[in-house]
C-alpha cells in the first residue's frame, strides 16, 4: 500500500541528482510513489545547491514557489535538503516556516525513516550534523536521468583550498568509496542498458588519495573495464590540473571504454589571478598538460570552465586569460562571474568588480569561444564518429558523440533519411558529420 506521493525538485550540479536519486530509491522502496508534477504531489522535496549566490538564489525562488502552492493545504508537506541546508540551515529553518522537514548532508540517506518520523510526529523537523553521507552502489538502482545515461558519485568533499570555493567548508574533507562497491554499482546500471558512466565527484582525479592509494583512478578504469562487461562509455568529468598525471593521461588512452574527452577546470590563465586563487599552477604548466593531453589521446575533446572577474582582475590580466582561450582552443568552454562567498579565503578581498563589468568579460570571452567553437565544428564535417541517441525530437534524433558530456555540450543532429526509420533513444549509431554551427553538428547515418 501507498505511503502517499512524492515529487523531487533536484538544483545544482551533476552530483546533486546523485543524491537525489539515492533518495529516490529510499523512498520508493519505503511504500513512496514518484509524483511527477508537484502540485499532484503529497510531498515535494527540494534538494538545493549552496554553491554561490545565484544558486541559492535559485533554491530559495523554488521552495518558496513550492510553499506558496501548498498554502491552504495542511496536508501537503515540503521537504528540503541538499548542500542550502547544509550551509545555512538555522537561516532556511527560522526564515521559512513552511518547511516541514529540513535535511542537511549528513542525513539524506536516512529520507525514509526521517520523512515517516516527521509525518508521525505531526511536527516540524530538522536534521543535521556529521560527515557528508557517502553511498554505497547498491543505493543508486533508481535514476531519473535519461536511462541509457547516469551518473557515477565515487568521492565525497574536497582537499583543495581554492580561495572562491566554499565546497570543503560544508562538504568537508575527500573520501573515495572503494573500487569494488564503485565496479559493483557499474556493473548494475550496465545490467539496466546503461551505455553511459559518467564519473564524477568534486576532483576525479583526487579518487583514492585519501585511502592511502595514491592516485587510484587509473587503477579504477582498469577494473571497470575487466570486470564490468557490455556495450557502453566511461566519461571523467572533473579532473583537477595538478593531479592529471602521465599514468592517468595514459590510461585514458589505452582504455577503449573511457571516451577521449576530458573536462578540466581551469578558472583562470593570468599567473597572479592563479596564485590569489589558490589554484597552484601558471598557464605555462597548464599549456603543457594540456598539449600532453593532446598529443597522448587520440581526438581529444577538451572542456573547461573559468571565472572572471575575481579580485585583482584587471584589463592585462583579462587579456592573458584572452590570449589562452586563443592559443588553448578549447573544444567546450563554460564562463562564470566571481561570487563573493562567505567563509572562503578570498571573502577578505571584497568584490571590487561590478556585476555588469563581470557580465561584460564573461561575454568577451564566450565571443571568442564561439569563434573558435564553430571554427572547430566545421573541421569535423566529413568525419565519421559513433554517436550515443539521447531521443527524438521534431523528426530528428538527438544524439551526443564522445565529445558531448551530457547537459553541457552541444549535440549531434541526426537527420532522417530514405534508409529507413530514426534510432531509438539509447542506440548507438555510426554517423558521417554534413553540416555543423556553433556548437552542434549534423549527421547522416551510415549503413
Amino acid at each position: 500500500m501507498s505511503k502517499g506521493s512524492v515529487a523531487l525538485i533536484t538544483l545544482g550540479c551533476a552530483k546533486n541528482t546523485v543524491d537525489t536519486e539515492v533518495m529516490h530509491a529510499r523512498l520508493m522502496g519505503a511504500g513512496w510513489t514518484l509524483a511527477d508534477d508537484p502540485a499532484q504531489a503529497d510531498v515535494t522535496l527540494v534538494n538545493t545547491c549552496g554553491f554561490i549566490g545565484p544558486a541559492r538564489e535559485e533554491s530559495i525562488d523554488t521552495i518558496l514557489e513550492v510553499a506558496r502552492a501548498q498554502q491552504g493545504n495542511p496536508e501537503k508537506k515540503l521537504v528540503v535538503t541538499g548542500c542550502m541546508v547544509t550551509r545555512y540551515a538555522e537561516e532556511l529553518w527560522t526564515e521559512i516556516p513552511e518547511i516541514d522537514l529540513l535535511v542537511d548532508l549528513a542525513s539524506f540517506g536516512r529520507i525514509d525513516r526521517l520523512l515517516d518520523d516527521a509525518l508521525d510526529a505531526g511536527v516540524r523537523r530538522r536534521h543535521q550534523g556529521g560527515e557528508v553521507y557517502l553511498y554505497q552502489g547498491s543505493e543508486h538502482g533508481n535514476r531519473l536521468t535519461l536511462p541509457h545515461t547516469t551518473y557515477v558519485k565515487i568521492a565525497e568533499g574536497c582537499n583543495h583550498v581554492c580561495a572562491f570555493c566554499a565546497i570543503p567548508s560544508f562538504k568537508g574533507r575527500y573520501r573515495s568509496r572503494s573500487v569494488s562497491d564503485v565496479v559493483s554499482e557499474a556493473r548494475m546500471l550496465v545490467g539496466q542498458r546503461v551505455r553511459e558512466l559518467n564519473i564524477i565527484s568534486q576532483d576525479t582525479s583526487f579518487y583514492g588519495v585519501d585511502r592511502d592509494g595514491g592516485r587510484m583512478l587509473p587503477e579504477l578504469l582498469r577494473a571497470l573495464e575487466s570486470e564490468v562487461e557490455g556495450d557502453y562509455w566511461i566519461r571523467l568529468l572533473y579532473l583537477y590540473p595538478t593531479e592529471v598525471d602521465d599514468a592517468l593521461i595514459e590510461e585514458m588512452a589505452r582504455n577503449p571504454r573511457v571516451v577521449p574527452y576530458a573536462d578540466i577546470p581551469l578558472q583562470h590563465a593570468d599567473p597572479g589571478i592563479l596564485r590569489a586563487m589558490g589554484r597552484g599552477q601558471d598557464a605555462a604548466r597548464l599549456g603543457e598538460l594540456l598539449r600532453r593531453i593532446r598529443a597522448t589521446i587520440p581526438g581529444v575533446a577538451l572542456r573547461t570552465t573559468l571565472i572572471v572577474g575575481f579580485p585583482g582582475e584587471g584589463e592585462e590580466e583579462l587579456r592573458r586569460l584572452e590570449d589562452f582561450v586563443d592559443t588553448t582552443r578549447f573544444d567546450h568552454l563554460g564562463v562564470f562571474t566571481y561570487s563573493r562567498e562567505e567563509g572562503t579565503p578570498a571573502y577578505p578581498l571584497g568584490d571590487p568588480l561590478p556585476e555588469a563589468l563581470k557580465q561584460e568579460r564573461m561575454d568577451r570571452i564566450m565571443a571568442r569561444q564561439e569563434r573558435i567553437s564553430a571554427e572547430l565544428n566545421a573541421a569535423r564535417v566529413g568525419s565519421r564518429m559513433e554517436v550515443l541517441v539521447d531521443g527524438v525530437q521534431e523528426g530528428v534524433a538527438i544524439a551526443r558523440a564522445p565529445i558531448h558530456a551530457p547537459e553541457v555540450d552541444g549535440h549531434v543532429r541526426l537527420l532522417p533519411t530514405d534508409a529507413g526509420a530514426l534510432p531509438e533513444a539509447g542506440e548507438m549509431v555510426s554517423v558521417e558529420i554534413v553540416d555543423s554551427d556553433i556548437y552542434d553538428l549534423d549527421a547522416i547515418a551510415l549503413e
